[in-house]
């Protein structure tokens, strides 16, 4: 089936809008708030249209729609970074913190996610956590200089 023929055919728009979001086609926006309107509850439109906000730099924006996606972002661990930056950057720390550390369990070594939670849990107030979330960094084979400064 191709698109023209039937612009409100669900499968149709999510191959579309797929290929354009790939391709960081500007349809791509359109096509997905197209499915969103047969499908209000679609929740990889909803993260594709997370990413495009990210992309703008519109946390906000983007928050809300992870927010819709969340159970499906599971194992995306660049959408989960987005979300978590967002959430950051809006001062929703203990939030942020969630989603690093759902990244971090889910790569125990990245050490840019390991910081990014940890600073999220001292913006948060949750210091003891934040020593906990740090002290790898202090004490591995390479430490990290002026992790503890």
């Amino acid at each position: 089936m191709v698109l023209s023929e039937a612009p409100y055919h669900l499968t149709a728009l999510q191959g579309a809008a797929e290929i354009e979001f790939q391709h960081h086609d500007p349809h791509a926006q359109a096509n997905l708030e197209r499915i969103l309107s047969l499908d209000p509850d679609e929740p990889t439109a909803h993260a594709m249209l997370g990413v495009l906000a990210f992309e703008r730099r519109d946390c906000p924006t983007a928050i809300q729609y992870f927010a819709k996606a969340t159970p499906n972002l599971g194992q995306n661990n660049l959408v989960l970074w987005q979300y978590g930056q967002c959430l950051f950057q809006v001062r929703e720390a203990e939030d942020a913190a969630q989603i690093f550390r759902q990244l971090l369990n889910l790569d125990p070594t990245n050490e840019a996610v390991r910081f990014n939670l940890a600073l999220s849990l001292f913006e948060a107030n949750l210091y003891p956590e934040t020593i906990d979330t740090l002290t790898p960094l202090a004490t591995g084979e390479l430490p990290e200089p002026g992790v503890f400064r």
